[in-house]
């Protein structure tokens, strides 16, 4: 059995073009995922780091081992600020989105 891996830490970032969230990990080599949600992308890394740590024999395929990632999203946006009854149009959106 080898040694307990270490957190693997992958980072997402928001692609606006693709309308998708983007991974990848330095400590996994050859981890590049996408998905249109945060939660479809984590599920997809949770099988990716798996194969991923098999193919670079990291990990034995027989071995079983809990190994614990961090996923950090990031993505960037903007807050406008509105004049007059634009404020009122914007805050019931924003209430209508946060419902």
């Amino acid at each position: 059995m080898s040694e307990p891996i270490k957190a693997i830490v992958a980072r997402a970032t928001w692609d606006p073009e693709a309308s998708v969230w983007v991974a990848t990990s330095d400590d996994v080599p050859g981890l590049v995922a996408e998905a249109e949600t945060a939660e479809a992308l984590e599920a997809k890394i949770k099988v990716l780091i798996l194969e991923l740590l098999v193919e670079n024999g990291v990990l034995a395929k027989s071995e079983r081992q809990e190994i614990p990632f961090h996923l950090h999203a990031e993505r960037d946006s903007v807050a406008y600020c509105c004049q007059g009854s634009a404020v009122a149009d914007f805050t019931g959106e924003l209430k209508a989105i946060l419902a």
